[in-house]
C-alpha cells in the first residue's frame, strides 16, 4: 500500500516540478510585455497597498 502511494506521490511531484519550471521560464520571457500592458493597473494597486 505504501509503495503504491509513494509512486503516485512521486509522479505528481515530478509533474509539479516540471510544470513549475516551464511556467517560471515563460513568465521570465514574457515579463516585459506583461508589465508594459498591465503597468497602469498594477502600479495603482501596488501603490495603494504600500
Amino acid at each position: 500500500m505504501i509503495r503504491f502511494w509513494r509512486c503516485i506521490f512521486a509522479v505528481g511531484f515530478a509533474i509539479g516540478v516540471a510544470a513549475g519550471a516551464v511556467i517560471t521560464f515563460q513568465m521570465g520571457l514574457n515579463w516585459g510585455v506583461y508589465g508594459a500592458k498591465t503597468g497602469p493597473i498594477t502600479s495603482r494597486s501596488s501603490a495603494w497597498r504600500s
